[in-house]
């Protein structure tokens, strides 16, 4: 639960005060007192969203070959493979993996769906070991 605070307005807020839009209306808003008590609530947490792992920050890999969460299985897997072709097994595992991880707590259906393509990944070439060794050096290109 989110504790209660003071949101506190400048004097050119107060004077000139900020727009706000309202039922696709831009309103302007000019406050009466220099602070509003804001008042404990409910926020949902995001958890691990905000911080972007290593492999991740390049952004739409995935996308690029046609990968989406909300895509059927077997849409999904085509995707992999093509993605596989190019940037090799580890680095798909490993993208897989911090995607399944990030989401846990924001978005649980979406890292569900993440972790068992992982799996997928890890039993389709078998190079993968849960610390995303690649002991046969087999793991670059499609088995």
């Amino acid at each position: 639960m989110r504790k209660p605070f003071y949101r506190k307005y400048t004097n050119t807020v107060k004077r000139e005060g900020y727009l706000v839009k309202r039922k696709g209306q831009t309103v302007r808003i000019r406050p009466q007192k220099s602070r509003f008590l804001v008042r404990a609530a409910c926020v949902k947490d995001a958890g691990k969203v905000s911080g972007t792992p290593g492999v991740l920050k390049k952004k739409g890999v995935l996308l690029k070959y046609g990968y989406a969460w909300r895509l059927p299985e077997e849409n999904r897997r085509e995707a992999l493979l093509r993605a596989v072709g190019k940037y090799g097994v580890l680095d798909i595992y490993t993208r897989l993996d911090q995607l399944a991880q990030k989401f846990e707590s924001a978005k649980p259906k979406a890292a569900k769906v993440f972790a068992s393509d992982r799996q997928w990944i890890a039993r389709k070439f078998k190079g993968i070991q849960s610390g995303g060794q690649c002991p046969t050096g087999t793991c670059g290109g499609m088995a």
